[in-house]
């Protein structure tokens, strides 16, 4: 991953608790760390939950959980997957500002 610039809405296999796709949300947090949310098949049903699938890049539906938001660093990224359209990452905003109250 090294020298490879990671943008906002990309789809990554990060290294997290085990390899796992991973939404990017933020690059620059003025560490080496990266602010994403993990991909789930643990479906709820929570206001706080994006639903993507094969249209996004990934293998098999999932969601992605805003309450799961996270520091990554950034050598735990492997590999570039997909990406979320923009319509699809306004919902994803939506849920970060439903999962933190503001």
């Amino acid at each position: 991953m090294e020298g490879r610039r990671l943008n906002r809405g990309e789809l990554w296999l990060v290294a997290i608790d085990k390899l796992r796709p991973a939404l990017v949300l933020s690059t620059f947090t003025g560490l080496n760390d990266i602010q994403v949310i993990p991909a789930t098949t643990r479906v709820r049903g929570l206001a706080t939950e994006v639903v993507a699938g094969l249209a996004d890049g990934l293998v098999d539906d999932c969601v992605f959980n805003a309450q799961q938001l996270q520091l990554v660093p950034r050598d735990a990224f492997s590999l570039r997957i997909g990406a979320l359209n923009v319509n699809k990452l306004d919902e994803v905003c939506r849920a970060i500002k439903e999962a933190i109250g503001c």
